[in-house]
């Protein structure tokens, strides 16, 4: 357990220019109850920590921990262990074992600042202290050798699911353990989500605790006549939804779009971007690092691109905040989503960054990119790629399938403006994230994206010859054909129908999207000027007995 033969010096190796306060937060394996201690830091490298209480430790090896204050700290919650204590003089060594990636680059910004003595120190209980702005291999190791240890823990054997190393991790009878697992710990029977379309083992990037799938009902729309740049022609596009009548209002949109010669559709701008901060002293010094950004672009471009052979640093604008400088890192990523791919890359060109530079802390976030949020700085600059979409729908067609004055509809529209002004919406549309979700959950895009590219606008414009023009903008539209779940077979045959799996589908894909979308839009806005949009609800209601649950 303890080893209390370490020697003082040993004891001594983390050394600080100050004390720093830290919270301690634990789980008493006993009684899996929280118990906050009070606590000081003594001294502090990337290996461990010896740390002070007020009162004597519970006698356990291991410790959920956080930190406080973080002025004085930058803020950690992870893993450690009790490698030696002295409870007379509540005197404790603490090892990390577990920091998330994130919280370990605020501690290294932490150690590089306050350690007063660069060298190398290695305690084989409390692990190394690396040097100035190195990364070494074993602090690397113990990171990814962290599950392990975790895994050992008394509360983990009984309250979270069982798991093996990565590469058993997704093998049926594993999968089908924890199923089982599952339902004991329930008192559930769960027949449906075992079944499996694909072998379970090509899901290792999708998910974690693997237990089954589960289906949702998958429709086709179409087809739909587009005419862009990238696709050109007739299309059936894919749905998945549970929300009845949904891919009936896309199909009749699609069959009239088409009959009106088909719509189309133009792609403006296509990129994303990642907005980490850097903190320094005072405004002078940001100020400074500014004029030291623009200077040395090229370079930042280069140590970005070093980790990608798709993704592209555009160009990098520095915000100041103050002391802080948000620096926007503008990329395009290919035929992939890509938001892994900016991660790495602009954490990469910043950990040069920190080198040269030496800011106080520098986190590799902070919300300015709005990623899964809506924002009017995405709404107005771009966000993924910028697409629009047009069709010009002649009076007859109105009259004939939408069973009301091209007046009437573009009345509706204004109304809904009015409506979306006074609600203070971020964009004005009738209902693009139906279409949007239903789309990605087929083609397995990140559903999660349609915060984002639900955000866009809706127009109608009445013509002098009473002829209707409707015109959509999706300024934040990010989609991929390529990694993530478009790699899982029946995300990738929805693709496959509309042709685009792959590389170089994506704008082709993006431009089926927006034609849809609008489809959508003059459907909806037919039925609800037309007086029958309550109309769809009732046929449902009344087709409804065969969803009954049988007994």
């Amino acid at each position: 357990m303890m080893n209390p033969s370490l020697s003082e010096d040993r004891r001594h190796s983390f050394r600080l220019r100050e004390r720093t306060h830290l919270g301690l937060r634990f789980i008493d394996p006993a009684s899996v109850k929280e118990v906050t201690v009070a606590s000081t830091t003594e001294n502090i490298g990337e290996g461990g920590a010896k740390v002070s209480t007020d009162v004597p430790l519970p006698s356990h090896d291991r410790y959920n921990f956080e930190t406080t204050l973080s002025d004085a700290l930058p803020y950690i919650l992870g893993l450690g262990e009790l490698v030696w204590r002295d409870d007379n003089q509540k005197l404790y060594g603490l090892k990390f074992l577990d920091i998330p990636p994130q919280e370990m680059l605020n501690l290294r910004s932490h150690v590089n600042r306050f350690i007063s003595k660069t060298e190398q120190v290695e305690d084989r209980r409390m692990g190394i202290i690396e040097r100035r702005g190195k990364v070494d291999d074993v602090i690397l190791e113990k990171r990814t050798s962290s599950r392990r240890r975790f895994d050992q823990d008394p509360m983990t054997k009984t309250l979270l699911p069982p798991r093996k190393k990565k590469e058993e991790d997704y093998q049926k009878n594993v999968v089908e353990e924890r199923l089982k697992w599952i339902e004991q710990q329930t008192g559930t029977t769960l027949p449906h989500l075992g079944q499996f379309s694909e072998n379970p083992t090509g899901m290792s990037q999708n998910i974690e605790n693997l237990i089954g799938t589960t289906s949702i009902p998958l429709g086709i729309v179409g087809p739909i006549l587009i005419r862009g740049t990238h696709a050109r022609g007739l299309y059936y596009v894919p749905m998945a939804t549970t929300q009845g009548t949904l891919v009936e209002s896309y199909h009749r949109g699609s069959f009239l779009v088409t009959k009106a010669g088909g719509v189309k559709v133009a792609i403006h701008k296509d990129e994303v971007h990642i907005s980490p901060v850097f903190i320094f002293k005072d405004i002078n010094a940001s100020v400074q690092f500014i004029t030291w950004l623009r200077e040395h672009e090229p370079e930042i471009k280069k140590s970005a691109e070093q980790t990608t052979h798709h993704g592209k640093l555009i160009r990098i604008t520095p915000i100041p905040a103050g002391r802080r400088i948000i620096v926007n890192f503008v990329y395009t990523t290919g035929d992939a989503m890509g938001l892994n791919m900016i991660n790495i890359a602009t954490d990469h060109a910043c950990q040069w960054i920190i080198s040269e530079t030496k800011p106080e802390s520098y986190f590799l976030r902070c919300n300015f990119s709005s990623d899964k949020k809506a924002s009017f700085y995405n709404f107005i600059q771009s966000y993924g790629k910028e697409v629009t979409a047009e069709i010009l729908l002649p009076k007859k067609l109105v009259l004939r399938y939408l069973h009301t004055e091209p007046r009437a509809i573009y009345e509706f529209w204004y109304s809904a403006v009015w409506g979306s002004m006074q609600a203070g919406m971020i964009g004005i549309n009738a209902h693009f994230a139906n279409g949007l979700a239903a789309i990605f959950s087929a083609t397995g895009q990140d559903i999660a994206q349609v915060v984002n590219a639900s955000t866009g606008l809706y127009f109608v414009e009445l013509t002098p010859e009473n002829d209707l023009r409707f015109t959509i903008k999706l300024p934040q539209l990010i989609v991929a054909t390529v990694g993530g779940g478009t790699s899982l077979a029946p995300q990738r045959e929805s693709l496959e129908i509309m042709g685009c799996a792959g590389p170089g589908r994506v704008k082709k894909f993006a431009e089926i999207i927006a034609g849809t979308l609008l489809a959508g839009e003059i459907s909806i806005s037919g039925a609800l000027a037309s007086g029958g949009f309550a109309q769809g609800d009732i046929a449902l209601r009344n087709r409804g007995g065969n969803n009954k649950p049988k007994t």
